[in-house]
């Protein structure tokens, strides 16, 4: 399919709602209900130069527009290019996630503390200083990244437990 962004995204929670309809002069089916896709179903967004670039749920079809829900606002990188989707279709990313909630029941202290940061929530604690050589000999490291980049490193390097770091590091 040969798409083009039809609205303006809409950002709701950590998502992007995306409306994507046929190019004109596109391919021939110009019904979108009639191509298999549903809603509820993952799918791979690539352009026709970038495999890849986003992956969300169809969560509407229309006659002429389907409506995703993505991880990242495509019109930042990607507003005027044309846009492929592809159905993820993998039972091994299924049973891998079910392999590991099944892991996650074991009765050890590997899997307890895991349970306590997934289930109940656990917030990550971080140390209040620096190891030494961190101030000398990362200063040089430190000063080729952003502001925002600068402050994952850091975070990351102070962390007690575990960390999360929501895209890239200095993307907005």
């Amino acid at each position: 399919m040969d798409l083009v962004l039809s609205d303006d995204v809409v950002e709701v929670e950590d998502r992007y709602l995306h409306t994507f309809k046929r190019k004109s002069g596109g391919d021939l089916v110009s019904d979108h209900t009639l191509t298999g896709m549903n809603t509820g179903e993952y799918y791979r967004v690539s352009t026709l130069k970038r495999i890849a670039i986003a992956a969300g749920r169809v969560i509407g079809i229309t006659k002429t527009t389907i409506k995703m829900s993505l991880e990242r606002d495509l019109t930042k990188r990607y507003k005027d290019e044309s846009f492929i989707l592809d159905r993820n279709d993998s039972q091994t990313f299924t049973k891998f996630n079910l392999a590991t909630i099944g892991a996650l029941l074991d009765d050890r202290d590997s899997t307890r503390r895991l349970r306590s940061i997934i289930i109940d929530r656990m917030q990550p604690t971080f140390s209040k200083t620096l190891p030494k050589i961190i101030a000398t000999d990362g200063k040089r490291v430190l000063q080729k990244l952003n502001i925002i980049q600068q402050e994952a490193v850091l975070k990351a390097l102070t962390v007690n437990e575990y960390l999360l770091l929501k895209g890239l590091p200095g993307m907005s």
